[in-house]
C-alpha cells in the first residue's frame, strides 16, 4: 500500500497485489490524471470500479461518502 498526501484533505492511495492495483482518493479528477501518469510507465488496463478483492465485497454509500 502507497500512501500520497496533499495539501489539504487530498490523498491518493495505491494498493498492490499480484497483479491488481486499486486507486482510492476522494478526488475523482486526481485518480484520472494519476491513472494517466500510470498508463503512460506501465502496461495496465482500467477495469472500473472495483467490485471484490481478496474474496471481500466492496460496497459504496455515495450519499454518505463511505465505502
Amino acid at each position: 500500500m502507497y500512501v500520497k498526501t496533499f495539501l489539504g484533505v487530498n490523498f491518493i492511495i495505491l494498493l498492490l497485489y499480484a497483479d491488481y492495483r486499486i486507486i482510492v482518493s476522494r478526488n475523482v479528477n486526481m485518480i484520472s490524471k494519476f491513472k494517466v501518469e500510470v498508463f503512460v510507465s506501465s502496461d495496465m488496463k482500467d477495469l472500473g470500479l472495483a467490485k471484490n478483492i481478496l474474496g471481500m465485497h466492496i460496497m459504496r454509500d455515495r450519499k454518505c461518502g463511505k465505502l
